[in-house]
């Protein structure tokens, strides 16, 4: 039986968070790069990926997803020409972990992708976990969850600026955001992406949130000057500001 070889590969290069063992793109190019509706470019790259790939002798790609619809259709698509087997994962922000999601025709290309049975307990969990939340709550969770893993990528590479500093940062690339929510971030931070008594950012942020349903909160300019009183946390969740596409140099691009 033929050895099994397993390419780990990023959907979009440093596009978002991903374990530190995935080395590889389906796309080398990051997102603002790509015009989103052109899917032949999607389906092309991502062949050529494919193809190249199996001929170094890899048997199947674990994906590590990023979204944008069209690109993620088009690379299923080009798995399939290729006969490619290929497994997608999805980063969960309750569980703090990739949750895979098998592909039916990886089995018809002879590829069995089982998922462990910390896996299935993972999306068992992620499934029971998001009962508890209204869709306001889980839109916040994810949103802060979000800037968290985005700033542990970048800063994971450059030094990290003084609290203060980075916290108006992000209140001047971000719209919506709760100082306090903020600050919670800060304490995983210093030092990167640490544990706070034993737990992480993310578990800290849920329990919060369920905590503060009832509780009138006070949301801050990037100053900390004034505020307007907001009821648990039915606030729109933190956006980036500018919206999510942007033109550059006259070429729309997916941010």
């Amino acid at each position: 039986m033929a050895r099994e070889m397993i390419k780990y590969a990023a959907m979009f290069r440093d596009r978002h968070y991903f374990p530190a063992y995935v080395k590889d793109y389906v796309f080398d190019g990051q997102t603002n790069m790509y015009e989103p509706m052109n899917i032949g470019t999607f389906k092309n790259d991502a062949l050529n990926k494919f193809l190249k790939w199996k001929k170094q002798g890899f048997t199947c790609v674990y994906v590590y997803m990023s979204g944008l619809l069209t690109a993620t259709i088009s690379m299923l698509n080009a798995a399939w020409l290729a006969e490619m087997p290929i497994k997608l994962y999805h980063f969960s922000f309750l569980q703090d972990m990739w949750l895979p999601q098998e592909i039916e025709f990886s089995s018809a290309l002879g590829y069995n992708s089982n998922i462990t049975d910390r896996e299935l307990n993972a999306w068992v969990s992620e499934v029971e976990d998001k009962k508890e939340l209204d869709v306001a709550e889980y839109q916040n969770l994810v949103g802060y969850v979000r800037i968290f893993k985005d700033l542990v990528l970048k800063y994971s590479k450059e030094p990290i600026p003084e609290w203060r500093q980075l916290k108006g940062m992000l209140f001047k690339q971000y719209k919506d955001l709760r100082s306090d929510y903020l600050d919670m971030m800060a304490q995983h931070l210093y030092p990167l992406n640490s544990l706070v008594g034993g737990r992480k950012y993310n578990e800290r942020l849920k329990e919060r949130i369920l905590r503060d349903r009832e509780s009138p909160r006070e949301s801050y300019d990037r100053l900390g000057r004034g505020s307007v009183k907001t009821k648990g946390t039915k606030a729109p969740k933190p956006l980036r500001k500018g919206g999510t596409y942007k033109r550059e140099n006259n070429h729309r691009g997916f941010r």
